[in-house]
């Protein structure tokens, strides 16, 4: 029975990478660099939905503002009235307003500012309470 001995990958000497070495490196680096894309842009996404939502409430505030402003009286009128909402280009804003007046002496007002971001479908609501002066 002859025994052999078995040849190593490398002859003996050489240095370097082996073409399965560098193959298997460059897959692990591709794997590597497609997680970090998918993460940038989750974060460039969650980025644009956060300045989606300011942009939201900054309009819904507006909105609660001229509430304020508005007569007591005239109030009750606009339940269930849309409003335009500003700030929110080309996402098709819509906003709503819902007034409570079950305590004739004070409103519960919600604003709400529903629009279609890069999230999908979202809305702010904003609620306050205006009593009569």
């Amino acid at each position: 029975m002859c025994l052999h001995r078995a040849r190593s990958v490398r002859p003996a000497g050489r240095r370097g990478f082996t073409l399965l070495e560098a193959l298997l490196a460059c897959i692990v680096i591709v794997i590597a660099l497609l997680g970090l894309a998918a993460t940038l842009s989750y974060i460039s996404r969650s980025d644009m939905s956060a300045q989606e939502t300011s942009d939201a409430l900054n309009a819904a505030r507006a909105e609660i503002e001229t509430l304020r402003a508005t007569s007591f009286a005239q109030l009750a009128a606009l339940a269930n009235t849309e409003f335009a909402v500003t700030g929110l280009r080309g996402l098709n804003p819509t906003g709503t307003i819902q007034v409570n007046t079950v305590n004739p002496a004070l409103y519960d007002v919600t604003v709400t500012v529903s629009w279609r971001g890069v999230m999908g479908e979202r809305s702010l609501n904003l609620r306050t309470q205006i009593a009569e002066q």
